[in-house]
């Protein structure tokens, strides 16, 4: 995987370590999801494969957070199914920040979870670092 990053005159690139992909990704059919009886998922059927990238767009109240929920396991939904592929790793953090400490400076987090990060030539970079080539002071 590369990340770029360009600001004018100012370019990053980033080539991060990745395993590889199988060819399937996620498959999620007939997803229902009701709350006090009033369906928030309704019927939803989506289907990836590698490359596939995704924007979830609506009103606040309309299910999205619902559906990611659902999707990462976080969930039930009352009706349907999702199945991911083998290969693939959930990454998730949600937009209420669970298990994320207030006091707790993004740093310290990224250093708890990956102290260094393998890039795609195999050299290994400080969580800092990383950090600064995403623009973090």
């Amino acid at each position: 995987m590369e990340i770029q990053y360009d600001s004018g005159a100012d370019r990053v690139a980033i080539a991060l370590a990745s395993r590889r992909l199988g060819t399937k990704v996620l498959t999620a059919k007939g997803l229902l999801k009701r709350f006090a009886g009033q369906a928030v998922v309704d019927h939803v059927d989506l289907h990836l494969e590698p490359g596939d990238r995704i924007g979830i767009l609506g009103p606040n109240g309309a299910g999205k957070s619902t559906l990611l929920d659902i999707l990462a396991g976080k969930l039930r939904p009352d009706a349907g199914t999702v199945l991911w592929g083998e290969t693939v790793e959930i990454g998730y953090y949600d937009q209420r920040s669970a298990g994320l400490r207030d006091e707790m400076r993004l740093l310290e987090f990224i250093e708890k979870e990956a102290p260094l990060i393998r890039t795609k030539d195999g050299d290994r970079v400080e969580a800092a670092q990383m950090l600064e080539w995403f623009l973090f002071p």
